[in-house]
């Protein structure tokens, strides 16, 4: 007796179905995720990271609001009884139009746990709401600079031992805001300085910076369109400035307004007094090593002490912060000086400016899923297509 059609039907359906689904997350597996078709999204830090919670080494306040828009960072403060530990602010990236401060979740418990230090990881006005993202963006991460500083008391820190870290788009800003310093803004369309509060002597002793974009206009394509000239080439560079990300950000491109491209470009602020520096970049990522390089150069010719990190392959930002993180905690450390007492001459003492190139780890990193995936997919197909078969027979 054959079976009737909708018997049939109903189970190529379900086999269809499975097969669908896990042929998504064979994709979601081979192509990075979810985003990771969208121009741009190679830009954004993310991390599977849940909300922070408090733990018995540190305690977790979050949501905490630093200015009069309602901005909102996260406290990771550890619990050793301390009231003049360092403080590292956190800045992260997503192209100046996306991101969220719970990308660095699980770095700054790292920090609080085994550093001791304060940390908070902020938010920032995003460009896709907010029409004078800049130069609002490097304000706001100005603006949390000097509230950490200001309740000192409240978070047990000491303002005048100050940290500054940033990945992708939130190391522009942090390498600007660390150029310019917390309590005078030079930029074109800044607060007058005058309005910004300065309670307290902050410091920013040093700044770590992942995936620099440090001079814009290069990053822009020509007015004819293209990729930029900056990329050479490079395919994952073309698709990611060949979108008009920092036209976006600036509003305007850089023949109309070539003094904001300078401005928004901290290889343009670099100084003597630009604070001891520490630069990650993939060899073959979206933000081009020539810019990072040349950016180097200017901070050793500038006598300011620095360290450049150059990791093979092309993660970007936190995508490589299993390798990058213990060397640039090490470098901030060092720049805070025994016991976090180091004197001022430190800042502007010229460093070796080492080159340390580093390869891709060789540890599983979970490669060999989307294999275990299509195996699954051959499988469950084969079952399948056995049980249509057996059917049809009966």
């Amino acid at each position: 007796m054959n079976p009737a059609p909708a018997t049939v039907r109903h189970a190529a359906r379900l086999v269809g179905v499975v097969l669908v689904a896990l042929l998504g997350v064979v994709a979601v597996a081979v192509g990075g995720g979810p985003g990771a078709g969208v121009a741009g999204a190679g830009l954004i830090d993310s991390s599977d990271a849940t909300a922070p919670t408090s733990t018995d080494a540190y305690e977790v306040q979050t949501d905490v609001t630093y200015d009069s828009t309602g901005l909102k960072l996260d406290a990771y403060l550890p619990r050793d009884g301390r009231t003049d530990r360092p403080a590292l602010v956190m800045v992260h990236g997503g192209g100046w139009e996306g991101g969220d401060k719970d990308a660095y979740g699980e770095l700054a418990e790292k920090a609080a746990t085994d550093q001791g230090w304060a940390v908070f990881s902020v938010n920032y006005r995003l460009d896709d709401s907010d029409p004078t993202a800049w130069p609002d963006e490097v304000e706001d991460v100005n603006t949390a600079v000097r509230f950490v500083a200001d309740n000192a008391q409240r978070f047990g820190i000491d303002p005048s031992q100050m940290m500054l870290m940033g990945g992708s788009a939130g190391a522009n800003l942090s390498a600007l805001v660390g150029s310019l310093g917390p309590d005078r803004v030079f930029i074109t369309g800044s607060p007058d300085p005058s309005t910004i509060s300065v309670a307290s002597p902050a410091r920013i002793r040093a700044v770590a910076l992942w995936s620099p974009p440090v001079d814009l206009a290069p990053l822009v394509p020509p007015d004819g369109g293209g990729a930029p000239a900056e990329c050479d080439g490079d395919p994952a560079c073309d698709y990611i400035w060949s979108s008009p990300v920092i036209e976006k950000y600036l509003n305007c491109t850089p023949n109309q307004c070539p003094e904001t491209y300078r401005d928004a470009s901290p290889t343009n602020w670099v100084t003597s007094d630009t604070p001891p520096t520490y630069v990650v970049n993939s060899k073959q990522e979206v933000v081009p090593l020539d810019q990072v390089e040349a950016y180097v150069s200017k901070l050793a010719d500038a006598g300011v002490t620095h360290d450049f990190l150059e990791l093979d392959g092309d993660r970007h930002s936190i995508q490589y912060s299993d390798d990058a993180w213990g060397p640039t905690a090490a470098f901030l450390t060092a720049q805070l000086g025994a016991g976090g007492d180091s004197s001022g001459d430190d800042a502007t003492t010229t460093s070796a400016g080492a080159v340390e190139s580093a390869s891709a780890p060789a540890a599983d990193d979970g490669s060999s899923f989307p294999w275990i995936a299509v195996v699954a997919v051959v499988v469950v197909l084969g079952a399948g297509t056995a049980a249509i078969v057996a059917v049809r027979r009966r």
